[in-house]
Order: structure tokens, then sequence, then C-alpha cells
């Protein structure tokens, strides 16, 4: 006989009726359980009569015979259950538990979870936009803090309501115990939700809450994903102000009169005036020195700036400087044939041959090689002179700034691979010039980097500057001044000490920038100028007489040349060569400029306001990364939220509605509103036959009025036609 969902009467039937009992289990004992009587007793219907005013409430279970009975499926046969709630049962019962249980907790965790998310709404409209080093706290800590405080909360009151929808949906409909256990399991965690939304297919409002257990799984990840960060250039205010030179005033290396040395006679054109110049001695300062070598290579050049943010803008403004410029004078050169006995290159004692020369010429500088045979011990491929003097020069006669011409005398490559004689062989001449001049400047510093534009503005010289600092030896500065004409060096060596140097725009179209910072006057002491032009003859030529040749030839004392002929001879454009020369020489020029005069004086200003020092004053912002909310993220969150409080206040509602005490997940109402005793016996006895989930499936349980309060109990057949008949057939 199979008893697989058997009710209990049944096998009590069987017994009487001569059927043999339930089958011992695997020990041999027969199954331990009281048949239920077919009437309540006496005692247990006056135990549900009215209270009595000052009688102690609740049921007293005394009796055996009451244990026994109170759970029989006849005791509600044919009873009226609206007549037993009309006796106070169920409202007293709910009555208990509203004092017993309550929503308090939740609707407390619930206000948190909205204070959380308001909190988090309000920190990111305030955070978006701004500097990350604007908040003391990590911004994604408290973002954290407030997304799990609220997701928290939210999962804590809406495992209550799933909790408590296990007994609202038995309360409502029969259904199997299965029912039971899915909503019992998607109160404990989104595992149990998962199943619960594919046991309920979308066809309750139930499933709201377990979907919103399943939603909150991404609701921190989605936070945190609502922060980003983009870096943005934003004022420094908190920093030294960036800084950059200007040359206002030039004060470096020395160029001073020597009592010790042989003074140097002058005399008039016409020979009514005669006097005595003193020999002048120059130590260079060694910066110009390297800025000039470094000229001849391709390493860069910069100033010393300051920019502490390592992002900076300085307003345009003027600077002195030297500039350079390079034109081709071939059609100038002078061709001449002689017969001698070296050229260019002075022949050693040993070889003192005659031949016929042929020798191309600038008014300072020649080439000359013998026509018949390439020596190449003798022959010379380029030759390189300088002079200081405007009026020797082909392209700088009126230039009263010179500080150096150089002209470039170079041999085609032809002859230097013996394929033509030098009476054949193609000569170019170049000249170059380094003069001072004024520039003005564009400068802004990225990510540590400095970038200037340059531009070289028309400069003309102040009348009557760089004349002699005492009025006295004016007539010597006349007949100096016959000599060298507007040159700023008497190659013969002599000089008087004389004021600065002084330089100014030779326009007025500079006036229209109102931004410009632009001194009144460039100054440029003669300690400045005369060491200089000092170092570029006397070190770089090795005199004035000199010329640079390539390739060095060989004398007693050695190679007679510098280095600087191997830098002209390799440069492939002169041009540029010679750029990077002004350029080095106008940033060191910037550097080495000197304190410039009081505000109070008025030979220094600027557009905006008085510098006592010649240093720019400029801008500078900081690369700072500011918050970025992608408000995407933030919607799922915020629909997870209103979807909580939405299945909460439905579950709230209901409960109420059934007038059911929130029992949630409480162990102690579990135990004592849970199956009865007939159940829980078939459902053991399906467990030692090993089908009780398929017994559970099948069981139709129902939550009524047991007599002792409400309870899950397994409903009889005809009930159940009846619930079927009105609420329809319950989901599996």
């Amino acid at each position: 006989m199979e008893y697989h969902n058997v009710p209990l009467q049944d096998w009590c039937l069987s017994a009487t009726g001569g059927a043999s009992p339930p089958p011992a289990n695997q020990y041999g004992a027969q199954p331990t359980f009281a048949c239920p009587t077919p009437t309540l007793p006496t005692a247990a219907l006056q135990d549900y009569r009215k209270p009595v005013p000052g009688e102690a409430k609740g049921h007293k279970r005394n009796t055996p015979s009451l244990t026994s009975s109170i759970f029989s499926f006849d005791y509600l046969k044919g009873k009226d259950e609206p007549k037993i709630e009309s006796r106070g049962l169920l409202s007293q019962e709910y009555k208990e538990g509203r004092r017993r249980y309550n929503w308090r907790a939740e609707l407390l965790l619930g206000f948190l979870a909205t204070a959380s998310a308001l909190a988090i709404i309000v920190l990111l409209v305030y955070a978006n936009g701004r500097p990350l080093d604007s908040f003391k706290i990590p911004l994604g800590l408290v973002i954290a803090v407030l997304g799990a405080t609220t997701r928290g909360a939210l999962a804590f009151a809406i495992g209550a309501c799933l909790a408590q929808e296990k007994w609202n949906w038995l309360r409502r409909r029969p259904d199997n115990l299965m029912s039971f256990k899915k909503f019992d399991e998607a109160s404990r965690g989104p595992m149990g939700s998962i199943q619960l939304l594919y046991w309920l297919n979308l066809r309750h409002w139930a499933t709201l809450g377990a979907l919103v257990t399943v939603l909150l799984l991404g609701f921190d990840p989605l936070l945190q994903g609502a922060i980003s960060y983009e870096g943005h250039l934003v004022d420094a205010h908190d920093l030294l102000p960036p800084t950059i030179p200007y040359g206002g005033r030039l004060e470096a290396g020395s160029f001073t009169p020597n009592p010790n040395a042989a003074t140097h006679g002058m005399i008039s054109h016409n020979n009514k005036t005669r006097f005595s110049l003193e020999d002048f001695s120059s130590i260079p300062d060694l910066n110009m020195a390297a800025a000039i070598y470094n000229g001849f290579t391709d390493a860069p050049s910069a100033v010393n700036f300051h920019c502490p943010s390592g992002n900076c803008t300085w307003p345009p403004f003027l600077s002195l400087g030297v500039c350079s410029s390079c034109h081709d004078v071939s059609d100038r050169l002078a061709k001449a044939s002689e017969e001698a006995t070296s050229g260019t290159v002075p022949s050693p004692s040993t070889i003192m041959l005659t031949d016929n020369y042929t020798k191309y010429s600038l008014p300072y500088v020649s080439l000359s090689n013998a026509d018949s045979l390439h020596r190449h011990i003798l022959s010379a491929y380029m030759a390189v002179g300088s002079t200081t003097s405007p009026g020797d020069t082909i392209s700088h006669r009126d230039n009263d700034r010179l500080v150096a011409a150089l002209g470039i005398i170079r041999a085609s490559g032809t002859y230097e691979n013996n394929q033509t004689s030098w009476a054949k062989t193609k000569v170019t001449a170049t000249e170059c010039a380094l003069y001072f001049c004024i520039k003005r400047f564009e400068a802004l510093v990225m990510e540590g980097g400095l970038k200037e534009n340059e531009t070289h503005m028309e400069t003309k010289r102040v009348q009557e500057s760089f004349g002699p600092a005492d009025q006295t030896e004016s007539g010597k500065f006349e007949v100096l001044r016959e000599k060298i004409g507007a040159g700023l060096y008497n190659n013969d060596g002599g000089d008087l000490l004389r004021q600065d140097l002084q330089l100014e725009p030779a326009d007025d179209t500079h006036l229209n920038d109102t931004d410009l910072v632009v001194p009144k006057v460039f100054n440029i002491t003669q300690n400045a100028v005369g060491s200089m032009i000092y170092f570029i003859r006397h070190e770089l030529f090795l005199g004035g007489s000199s010329s640079l040749i390539w390739p060095p030839y060989e004398a007693k004392q050695g190679f007679f040349q510098t280095s600087a002929s191997q830098a002209f001879y390799n440069s492939s454009d002169l041009s540029a060569t010679m750029k990077r020369l002004a350029t080095g020489l106008t940033n060191w020029a910037r550097d080495a400029s000197s304190a410039a005069t009081s505000p109070s004086s008025p030979d220094t200003t600027t557009r905006a306001e008085q510098r006592p020092q010649t240093q720019v004053l400029g801008t500078q912002k900081t690369w700072t990364l500011h918050v970025r909310v992608r408000w995407g993220f933030v919607v799922l969150p915020l629909a997870t939220l209103v979807a909580g409080f939405a299945f909460v206040a439905l579950s709230i509602r209901e409960t109420r509605t059934l007038r059911l005490a929130p029992w949630k997940a409480d162990v102690i109402a579990t135990l004592a509103h849970s199956l009865d005793a007939e159940t829980r016996a078939q459902l053991r006895f399906a467990a030692r036959q090993g089908h009780v989930r398929q017994t559970s499936r099948e069981l139709m349980l129902n939550f009524a009025e047991s007599g002792h309060g409400l309870e899950l109990k397994a409903q009889q057949q005809e009930q159940h036609q009846q619930h079927q008949q009105q609420f329809g057939s319950p989901l599996r």
C-alpha cells in the first residue's frame, strides 16, 4: 500500500477498518503518532469563549486531549471561519502580534537608506567639476560608505518583507509547501531571489522584491563607476609667481683700461689733433663664451625661467638680444692672379716653389691657392675673416650696433676631391653678422618645457649713447669716431671710458599692444660690449689680422687654428649656425641682465607697473584632476532604491490588509505558526521514504485559524477545491 501524500486520518480509518498500518521504519519500529479524535473536547471549546475582563490572555494547552484534538482536520470541517473571526480570535491575535511585532526597524532603515541616497546625490552634485585635491577625505571612500549604508539598509528591509511574503502568500491562497520555501530562501540573499524570480515568472508584484535583491549586487560598483576624473589646468594662486628674465640692462664681463700697457697714439685726419688712448684689457664672461661655443653645436639653449607649476604663461615682452643675418656676396668677390711662393696657407721653409696663384677676396678676408697643382699641405678649402667696423662690410655698412661681421669664402667640393684645378673651381662667399637688437618674446611653459616665439623688431641706437663717460674727452672721442665710424670697437686697440650703449624700438607699433612689457630704453655697458667683441676677435679668430682656415695647417707652434674653423667648415647651413649663436647670446644676455634701476628712475619702466628687477611676472596653471560625475551610472541605483521602497510599502500594506502580524523571519513565530502535527508527521514519513520534495510540492497548505491561532496545515480536499474555484490554480 502506498502512503505517499496520504492524509493522516486516512491511515487511522484504514487501521480501524482492518487495513494494515503504515509500514515500520528501517529499525522495525512503528510510527508513533495519535490519531485525531473526531470531535473537539468541551474543554477546548470552553477555551475559545470570549475573553472575560481581567482574565489572563492567551490560549492554554494543559490537557493531552486538547493537544491531540486542536490540530484535527475535522475541527474546521463545516465551521464558518468568519464566525470564528467574529469571536475576536483573529483580531485578538492580530492586536497581540502588532504589539510584539512591528515595522519600526524596516521603516527606520528605509529612512536611513533615503538619507544616505540623498547624501550621495548631494555629494555628487557638489563634487561634480571640483578639484579632487579639494576634498580632505577621499571622495571615493565617502561614496563607498554611503553606498554600503544605503544598500545594506535597503537589503535588510527587502529581506524582511520577502520573509513576510511567505505568510501573506499562503494567507491569500492555498499553495504547496514549496511556495513557503521559495519566499523564505529569497529573503536570505540573491540566490534565493533568483529562484523566486524564475518561480513567480513575473506574475506577482513580489517579483519586485526579488529583483531589487539581485540588482543590489551592482549598487556599489555602479556608484563607484559614476565617479570619473579628468585633468584641467587651473590658476595656481598658492604658488610663487612664475618669472622669466628679459634683458633690460646688460652688465657682464670686464673691459677696463690697463695703465701698465703701452698707449695707442691717435691723429686726426687734418693732423691737427694728436693724443694717445689707453690700452684696454678684457676678461670675457664665461657664460657668454659657453653660449658662443654651444651655438656651434646642436645643444638646445634656454633661459633660466621659474615656473613652479610646470604650466605658465607670460605677457609678451621686449628684451635686448643679439640678432644674426647672412647674405650671399659671391658676386662681390674680387678675383686676382699673382705669382708667389704661397697662398692662404703659408709655405713651410722646406717648400719654396714659385707658382701662379689665384686669389678671391672680400675687404677683410681672402682665399688663395696655386693654380697648377693641388697640393694638400698648401691648399685651403675655406677661409673665415672678421671685422667689427661697419665700413669694412658689404651688407652692414650702416649698422651702428655691429658686434662682428664674418666673411666666409669657400671652394667647391670638386677642388677638395681633386676633380677640378683651383683655376676652374667655383668659389662662393657669404657674409654673416652678429649685432645688438631688440626682440619681442611670447613665452609659455607646458609640462615643464619652455616654448618661446621671438620676433626681431626694428631697432635703433639712441643718439649720443656709448659716448665718452668724461665729457672733457669729447674731442678725443670725435677723432676716434673718424677712425672707427659707427663701430663699437677699435680694431687697432685703445679706447675711452664710455657711457652705456642704449637701444630702443625704431617705430611705435608696439604701443598698440597694451599687455606688452616695454622698458623705456635698453642698456648695454661698455664691459659687456668690449668683452664680447674682444673674445670673438682674439679668442675665436686669434687676433684681428688672422683668418680661420680649413684644413688647419701645421706651423712651428702646432696647428694654427681654433675649433671655430671646423664648426664653420662642417656647417651645411650658415644661417642656421649664426641663428643658434645669436639665440645663445640672447639667452645669456637675458640671464645676465643685472637689476634695473629703481622704480623711481625714469630709465626703466613697464607698461603695467614699475619693476625693480628685469623679470617678467606671469600667470601659472597647475594640472589638477577634477571630479566628473557620469550621471548615467546613477540611474540604476536610484531606480533600484525606488523599486525597493515600493516593494516595502506594498508588503506593509498587504500585511495590514490581511490583518497579519509582521512575523517576517522571526524563528519563534515560524515555530509557533508553522505546520500542524499531522502535516509534520506526513512529511517525516515522506522523508523516510525518500520523496519528501515531491510530497512538499503536492501537499496543499492553508494558512488559517486552527482554534489557537493561525497555522499552516494541510487542506482538506473539498476546501482545496473551493479555494481553487475562488482564487484559481496556485503557482507551481
